[in-house]
């Protein structure tokens, strides 16, 4: 038994012993690195006072210029590590000011004792030891553990999987290849997409938001520095001398963006387009970009050069131009949701289809020689870097060059051609319960958290009596529908088979069905399962189905909302007749999230349409009047008598939020805040009481490969 004399302040279940430089969670210690220690002790020695950024930052880095990025990263590693206990969150983020501690702190001192399993017998049916054993699953540790069992994986995958004789993969010897060198590249642990930069030095990362941030890392000497902030911002593509980065931005719910052009050293953002996104052109005198249907060449002066004619698509995802072969690689998807890659000379006269794998890829980019696509592939719950030349007949022609790996979105390659940078992605998503005060004070409440675990438990449905909640549960590639009654302390039933890939259950209006979309041959279907006897049939459609969060919603009076693949349409369907009508009649925008009202004589959907971009709209069902409600909320139900509707505020700047937007003004209470993360979806309580929605909280960094290829063909290094 080790002790100290040290103070000790004690607050929840934890211990925090700053002489010794320990948290303790029970009798095990939490590990945090330096940083993060020193920034819980500043909040706790504070004990709930404001602590401000400035004055943090000082005490943290005295003799160091750094960016605010960095203490924003010690707290959301510091929430993560700390967890939800009893419901209680522990650090309050103050806007434009700091941070306060908010848990009771009680001050002491006298030694701490630190568990030592090699002294005496354990009692593993202590209350005190069964908590004290969370600790390993605690999210810090578990990103720990993953990033530790990937990298693992990854090298033995290598050795098991790839060309050659075992013996020589991975060999010293000359001439044989040598083992992928996994660097990590940046540590915010909320990276949603990342670029190399061509020289292989610098990193640039978009930071999830709100609001989102454009961060650039020296990868020689640690420094990072934000250039832009931002609603969204999405598909950093770095110029070919590494002097700028040109991203889609859309500054704020009122303000448009496009595709701007980002200085290295810091400046405002030029806007060259309106929208994206876009990539460089190899002298960096041009771009390709979005054009609507189709891809457009541009100047620097947003003046069109000419088009880009591609076939029939669904969706545009992002551009490429070879520095090698001078041709534009096009990554679009069909209404599937697989991925279709095209080939394009610059001036449209030569554009043919490359790639359709029937499935929908994470990443594409080209060799450094041009000779072939680097595409990261889905398998299972991993993804694999594969090596498509474009002189590919058959699959047999393709070159698995790592399995096993945890990857995200993304594929960045050094203009060189010796590094990868890859976003690695643990995605994880739980359920919270939200009890809303209804004595119209509206006063924000606390979320308590229903499920824990590395799943993602996704598209949570409230029944018809409130009792119990259906979800999606998901694991790797695949997902299955469960049901389990509140407060989801027992089992779960699970109601449909692995490998149909569901998603957005949905109650039917007396409880006996759920409806939910699916994955089905050429695309996705709508299908309903009986509870009392598990039947499951297929439900016929006019018209291709999207399958996604809140795809598919059960009105009041027994029909069923679908949405369309284009995203722009939702559809009333009897289960009956199959008579099918359009919901709402103005042909504009991307809708999502309809939320019935109790009495069905309404709608609340998610709208981006014009004028006032994505927004909170009803649709009256009885005249078909379209009334705009809010700016930047996502509905996720009614309150009672059609006063207001429950939403996500999606977009803007604070911590994740659900609020209560009255219908008549427009004004907007805060029900409740999450200490981090995205809320994915929700549903209310047919009473307006109860808000169950799941949060995701993604720990996501850049990493880069070495030696990924063992006969890459080399190119001369960018100029910095």
């Amino acid at each position: 038994m080790q002790t100290s004399d040290a103070p000790i302040y004690s607050f929840g279940p934890f211990r925090l012993d700053p002489a010794e430089r320990r948290l303790l969670l029970g009798d095990e210690a939490v590990p945090l690195p330096p940083k993060v220690l020193d920034t819980l002790v500043a909040l706790v020695e504070a004990d709930g006072r404001l602590v401000e950024r400035d004055a943090l930052m000082r005490r943290l880095w005295p003799d160091t210029i750094v960016e605010e990025v960095n203490l924003a990263r010690n707290v959301s590693l510091l929430r993560k590590a700390l967890g939800d206990h009893d419901g209680r969150t522990y650090i309050e983020t103050v806007p434009k000011s700091g941070y306060r501690f908010t848990a009771p702190i009680t001050r002491g001192t006298g030694p701490v004792a630190l568990h030592d399993p090699s002294v005496g017998d354990v009692d593993c049916s202590s209350p005190a030891l069964r908590l004290s054993w969370r600790l390993p699953i605690s999210r810090t540790l578990a990103g720990l553990l993953v990033v530790a069992a990937a990298v693992a994986a990854t090298a033995v995958g290598w050795v098991l999987n790839q060309r050659g004789s075992a013996g020589s993969v991975g060999s010293s010897n000359a001439g044989e290849p040598a083992l992928p060198n996994h660097v990590r590249a940046t540590f915010e642990g909320n990276v949603v997409e990342s670029a190399l930069s061509p020289d292989g030095t610098m990193v640039a990362s978009l930071l999830r938001g709100p609001p989102m941030q454009l961060v650039l890392r020296d990868l020689t000497t640690g420094s990072t520095v934000e250039t832009l902030r931002g609603m969204w911002i999405y598909r950093p593509k770095w110029s070919p001398d590494g002097s700028a980065v040109a991203v889609t931005w859309r500054p704020g719910v009122d303000q448009r963006g496009g595709f701007v052009i980002v200085p290295r050293l810091g400046g405002p953002p030029r806007t060259v387009l309106r929208s994206g996104p876009g990539t460089w052109s190899p002298d960096g005198r041009r771009f390709a970009a979005n054009r609507g249907r189709g891809v457009g060449v541009f100047g620097l002066d947003g003046v069109l050069v000419n088009d880009v004619p591609i076939p029939a698509f669904q969706w545009l995802i992002d551009l490429d131009w070879s520095r090698a072969s001078d041709r534009l690689l096009i990554w679009t998807e069909n209404e599937q949701r697989h991925t279709i890659l095209w080939l394009s000379s610059p001036d449209g006269a030569d554009v043919r289809e490359f790639y359709s794998p029937h499935t929908r890829l994470l990443a594409a980019t080209w060799s450094s020689d041009g000779s072939a696509v680097y595409c990261l592939r889905p398998v299972a719950d991993t993804a694999e870097l594969v090596r498509v030349p474009l002189d590919r007949r058959t699959q047999a022609d393709e070159q698995v060059l790592i399995r096993g790996l945890t990857a995200g979105k993304g594929l960045s390659l050094s203009a060189d051609g010796s590094k990868l940078l890859f976003l690695r992605a643990t995605p994880v998503a739980n359920l919270w319960r939200v009890t809303v005060d209804d004595s119209e004070r509206h006063s924000p409440v606390t979320a308590v958290q229903l499920t824990r675990g590395a799943s993602r438990i996704l598209s949570p449905v409230m029944s018809p009596d409130d009792r119990t909640i259906a979800f999606v549960r998901a694991d790797g590639n695949d997902a299955v529908i469960q049901k389990s009654v509140l407060p989801l302390d027992g089992p779960a039933d699970t109601l449909t088979p692995a490998g149909l890939n569901v998603e957005s259950p949905a109650w039917s209006p007396d409880g006996s069905h759920i409806a939910f979309a699916a994955r089905a041959p050429g695309g996705s279907a709508l299908w309903m399962v009986g509870l009392n006897d598990g039947s499951r049939r297929q439900l016929p459609t006019g018209r291709p189905i999207e399958r996604d969060t809140d795809s598919v919603v059960w009105a009041p009076d027994g029909r069923l909302a679908y949405q369309t693949t284009d995203r722009r349409h939702y559809y009333l369907v009897d289960p009956g007749t199959g008579q099918e009508q359009r919901l709402g009649t103005t042909d504009t925008g991307w809708m999502s999230s309809p939320r019935f009202s109790p009495d069905g004589t309404l709608v609340a959907v998610f709208w981006n349409r014009s004028p006032s971009g994505p927004a909170l709209w009803t649709i009256d069902l009885k005249t078909g009047a379209e009334t705009f409600i809010a700016k930047a909320i996502r509905p996720i139900g009614w309150s009672p008598g059609n006063r207001a509707v429950y939403g996500v505020r999606s977009l803007g700047r604070g911590e994740p939020e659900i609020v209560r937007v009255d219908r008549s003004t427009g004004s907007e209470t805060v029900v409740t805040r999450f200490p981090s993360g995205v809320v994915l979806s929700g549903s209310v309580s047919r009473d307006g009481r109860q808000v169950v929605c799941s949060v995701g909280d993604d720990i996501a960094d850049a990493w880069i490969i070495e030696n990924f290829d063992p006969q890459p063909t080399k190119r001369p290094s960018a100029a910095r």
